[in-house]
């Protein structure tokens, strides 16, 4: 018998936590599209078979134009911004894994500022 356990198994006994879609996802833009239009193709694929920088660059911003149009976008945003920052690959809510991330060393200024300014007793 085998040490590993199937996912049957572990669905079975309650053991895997699968993690169920938010209900705002129903109405995303980019629910019935194929992930390769967000995340691209495997980075591990043969050079012969991975997309060309100019590849990338369309197939982004015709991500990119769906999420503009997408009526959850806002959902999206404060979705992706609660993972781990190594977590966050791919096109979410009109941003890449870039700016989600100078985003987010922008609001830590921010918020270290305000704490700075209470500290001193100059806060608003």
């Amino acid at each position: 018998m085998s040490r590993y356990r199937t996912a049957l198994d572990l669905r079975a006994t309650g053991s895997v936590n699968i993690p169920q879609a938010p209900s705002w996802h129903r109405d995303a833009a980019c629910l019935r599209v194929g992930h390769d239009l967000f995340f691209g193709p495997a980075s591990d694929l043969p050079r012969e078979l991975r997309e060309t920088t100019e590849e990338k660059v369309a197939r982004e911003a015709r991500a990119r134009a769906m999420c503009r149009g997408c009526p959850v976008r806002r959902n999206c945003h404060v979705y992706i911004h609660s993972f781990p920052i190594g977590d966050q690959v791919g096109i979410w809510a009109d941003t890449d894994q870039d700016e989600r991330r100078v985003e987010r060393r922008k609001n830590q200024r921010k918020t270290a500022a305000a704490r700075r300014r209470r500290a001193e007793g100059t806060a608003p």
